[in-house]
């Protein structure tokens, strides 16, 4: 998967540190190269229960159909309220 590698690289390099930030001690990592990093994470997290989906829905579906559909239904909603979770964290660390 050669297109994950390059955008994890382009993720990690999103930000550059400034001369004042090596200088004075504190955290290197920005606020943006943050949010990137943990969304890239998110990202790959979700990805990998993706692709692992058809065997996970298969399992399930030998104990139930219902069941199966409703792990699926509830894994695209979770890829959505994570990013809107962490949306209003930022918001309210921001305010």
């Amino acid at each position: 998967m050669p297109g994950a590698a390059s955008m994890i690289a382009m993720v990690l390099c999103a930000s550059e540190w400034t001369r004042d930030d090596l200088e004075d001690g504190r955290d290197h990592l920005s606020e943006n190269r943050k949010a990137a990093i943990a969304a890239a994470l998110i990202l790959i997290g979700f990805g990998v229960v993706a692709y692992l989906m058809p065997r996970i829905m298969l399992a399930i579906g030998e104990y139930s159909p219902w069941a199966a559909g409703t792990f699926a239904a509830l894994f695209v909603l979770a890829f959505f309220g994570v990013f809107w979770l962490r949306a209003r964290a930022q918001k309210k660390k921001r305010d």
